[in-house]
């Protein structure tokens, strides 16, 4: 693999990786934020 393709592939694992982190956190927020609400009914 040369340098420059070796970069752009790195390139794409780490906004594959950032996309699955924040789409992780949000649906644990949106899980907590709902939990909360059907406890407290």
């Amino acid at each position: 693999m040369s340098p420059e393709s070796k970069k752009l592939f790195n390139i794409i694992i780490l906004g594959v990786a950032f996309m699955f982190m924040f789409t992780a956190f949000q649906t644990c927020g949106n899980v907590a934020v709902s939990w909360n609400l059907s406890s407290l009914l």
